[in-house]
């Protein structure tokens, strides 16, 4: 197993979790799912590992629609995603994508007649090539979402009405399962536009750190791969640095462990040394986007408050929530301080410790103590 700090891990670089996986299936057998994650949690190499190793009364589509310009480019990348995995009669796929290419407005809503979802339904079940159950999961769905509330309230609120409309179809309900994923909470965003009806008929799994035994296997396996060696102390010694077991967070470290261990056996001085040098400006990548993310999903007066918040926070080890309350007051914005707090945490910056809020991640929150 390579040590796969970034991208997805798939395949043999993929650590088992099987149990998670196995809550996943039996969930979708009877509903469609919201998969609550921080960034950084590993849904993607999740989500990749089903589709990998999907049974073969299933068929799985993944798609990943951060990059989604508007609703139609949304559909287009649906329509797509399912050609491209031999389950649409592809003359039907070609004049779907002519008609999407036709529309002239980019945002569609109940209230226009530039795009009929029931049509979109009826010739989608009648165009399939497969009688599986087909399960689409769509990564960063909620951030797409968060662009569309950035932009416009009423866009957001279509949209998700469209893609109820799509779930609650019973053509569609017999047919697909929707698992809807994203490093932004899309819980928190229906919060914040009070309209959770549009997903209470979903059904939600959240995605855990590793236990303190499954950061012991990981780590095991990543010492043997690399022809490393530490001892059961260094390796506890080691999960007690990283504090929040993400992989995202042990891979990150053991990177720098590879680095500085050049005698093949780990000691806790060269883990001392590699989470020092976790700060170095060459890492900046792999941190730098934990800021990039609040301007791309909020707006400027939200953005510079949750960096304030967040920048007090790492600065003081802590806050509680009258501190947060009284940042709040110097920032005009409409929703409430518990919103905010609940996006933060969900999001995967903090979490409530007693009757504060600390981040989540001590080595997130030495970066931004360092950099932000």
């Amino acid at each position: 197993m390579d040590n796969i700090v970034g991208p997805i891990a798939e395949n043999d670089d993929f650590f088992p979790r099987e149990a998670f996986i196995n809550r996943l299936w039996n969930r979708l057998a009877k509903h469609s799912l919201i998969l609550s994650a921080p960034r950084r949690s590993g849904k993607s190499s999740v989500l990749t590992e089903m589709k990998n190793n999907t049974s073969s009364e299933y068929s799985f589509v993944y798609f990943n629609v951060e990059g989604a310009s508007s609703e139609i480019e949304y559909f287009k990348m649906l329509v797509e995603s399912l050609e491209s995995n031999g389950l649409l009669d592809s003359k039907w796929h070609k004049g779907v994508l002519e008609y999407f290419d036709g529309i002239e407005t980019r945002h569609i809503t109940f209230r226009k007649n530039d795009f009929s979802i029931r049509k979109f339904i009826d010739e989608l079940s009648n165009n399939l090539n497969s009688d599986n159950l087909i399960i689409i999961a769509i990564d960063e769905f909620s951030t797409f979402l968060a662009k569309l509330l950035k932009s416009d309230e009423e866009k957001a609120k279509d949209f998700l009405d469209i893609n109820r409309q799509l779930r609650q179809d019973e053509k569609i309900r017999k047919r697909f399962r929707f698992i809807y994923t994203g490093s932004v909470g899309l819980e928190n965003i229906v919060e914040k536009l009070n309209y959770s009806k549009a997903i209470n008929d979903l059904d939600s799994i959240a995605l855990k750190p590793f236990t303190k035994i499954e950061s012991k296997g990981f780590l095991e396996e990543l010492f043997e791969h690399s022809n490393m060696s530490a001892d059961e102390g260094t390796i506890s010694y080691i999960i007690k640095k990283v504090e929040w077991l993400m992989p995202f967070f042990i891979q990150i470290i053991f990177k720098h462990i590879e680095e500085n261990c050049n005698d093949c056996v780990c000691t806790k001085e060269v883990v001392d040394t590699a989470y020092e040098n976790i700060f170095d400006l060459s890492n900046k990548k792999h941190f730098s986007h934990w800021q990039e993310r609040l301007g791309e999903t909020y707006s400027q007066k939200e953005k510079l408050f949750l960096l304030e918040v967040l920048t007090f926070t790492a600065k003081n080890i802590k806050s509680d929530f009258l501190e947060i309350e009284n940042i709040k007051a110097t920032h005009d914005l409409e929703a409430t301080t518990r919103q905010y707090i609940n996006l933060l945490e969900y999001d995967g910056y903090i979490v409530k410790d007693a009757d504060n809020y600390r981040f989540v991640s001590p080595i997130l929150r030495e970066w931004w103590t360092r950099n932000a």
